[in-house]
């Protein structure tokens, strides 16, 4: 409800999928989890195996559509700059008989940097002045 309600409230800033998809996989969202444990002993020689696996699957709608594993969003890095492209991975588990949902953003913080970087060099050629970054000598 909460990844909901966020992602309602920050629809202007989704870009793909649509925020309309995003929304429809927030609020219908099922998730599946296949556990298999095996284990084995080897009375000859005290050998204990054991083999674990676990697939988790989300699906939403009543077509059962995969969730994305990723999304894009557009905003604004600094105050009044430019809106900046970012891609964040979603990402679901389940512990405990709960669901863990959040997103990842990628290279948030190259994206940061060159941001700060495109506003310093406009502001350098707008009063036609070098701007020095760090300390001067």
């Amino acid at each position: 409800m909460d990844f909901a309600e966020f992602l309602e409230d920050n629809t202007p800033d989704i870009t793909e999928p649509n925020a309309a998809t995003m929304l429809d996989c927030a609020r219908d969202l099922k998730v599946k989890s296949d556990v298999d444990f095996n284990s084995s002993f080897q009375q000859a020689n005290g050998t204990v195996h054991f083999k674990y696996s676990e697939q988790v699957a989300g699906k939403f709608g009543s077509g059962n559509v995969d969730v994305p594993d990723s999304f894009k969003i557009a905003i604004p890095v600094h105050v009044g700059g430019a809106r900046v492209s970012l891609t964040a991975r979603l990402r679901f588990r389940i512990g405990s008989g709960k669901l863990g949902l959040w997103f990842d953003l990628l290279r948030a913080e190259e994206v940061e940097h060159n941001a700060f970087v495109a506003t310093k060099d406009g502001i350098a050629k707008d009063l036609g002045i070098t701007l020095i970054s760090g300390t001067p000598a």
